[in-house]
């Protein structure tokens, strides 16, 4: 089993693996979290007038054929002061979209937040957390633990504006459906009106990414050829807030 952990504030993916082969972590060959749109990247804590509730997509990659089960799951080993919360997941939202070599998995669930009392409030600019956790689990590649946190601030804060937009990512190059030979430069756009700066990734199913973080880098297909499917995300840096986009091409 592996677990990955989703951290907003830290925006730490720590993958913990059962054997002791390298793996590269943008090489997409068995099931793989790719991250959590929030449709709140920041929230103020509930009140009885008010509750505030958040609702998550995890988004994650697996093989064609493959099936996927998800359930909540408490991260009792995970101590980064946040406050943690029960996951409800709405096994009603899970969809798989197919690509041409691998397949997108998303599932939604909900979260409540907190009143101010329970809540731990840190730092300069006074923020808290609430942590959540999700099981997925495959029948052929394995299962992952999502585990992540939602950015809360004081009703009124400043930041409930300025970090309160989602990202976007759309990938500029190669074409979609393109077929092509050789190494190849992929460059992603992201942008935000987020007051954050944006971390991207890249992922795909063979070949190598020079450098998997950078906007424009180069993919070098060794021995791969066939269908290639290429997935880039971004990250808010403070929130966590995500975006991300998928392309099929083919490697001559």
């Amino acid at each position: 089993m592996m677990r990955i952990l989703f951290l907003a504030p830290l925006l730490g993916l720590v993958a913990l693996g059962c054997g002791g082969k390298a793996d590269r972590y943008e090489d997409i060959q068995k099931l793989r979290a790719l991250g959590v749109f929030s449709d709140k990247p920041v929230v103020q804590p509930s009140t009885t007038v008010t509750p505030q509730v958040v609702t998550l997509t995890f988004y994650a990659a697996l093989p064609h054929g493959d099936t996927v089960t998800a359930e909540t799951y408490q991260d009792t080993a995970t101590s980064s002061g946040g406050t943690p919360a029960t996951l409800t997941v709405n096994a009603g939202t899970a969809a798989v979209e197919a690509h041409s070599s691998f397949d997108l998995y998303h599932v939604s669930g909900t979260l409540n937040i907190p009143p101010v009392e329970a809540l731990v409030f840190r730092g300069l600019d006074r923020n808290a957390t609430v942590q959540y956790g999700i099981k997925l689990t495959t029948k052929a590649s394995g299962s992952q633990n999502i585990v992540g946190s939602v950015v809360v601030f004081p009703a009124g804060a400043p930041q409930l504006t300025s970090l309160a937009a989602t990202p976007t990512i759309k990938i500029t190059a190669p074409a979609k459906s393109a077929a092509l030979s050789g190494a190849q430069d992929i460059v992603a756009t992201a942008s935000t009106t987020g007051a954050e700066t944006l971390r991207l990734g890249w992922f795909v199913n063979g070949g190598e990414i020079k450098n998997r973080n950078a906007a424009a880098t180069t993919w070098d297909p060794v021995k791969t050829t066939g269908a290639v499917t290429l997935v880039v995300t971004a990250r808010g840096a403070k929130t966590g807030a995500f975006a991300l986009d998928v392309i099929d091409f083919t490697a001559n």
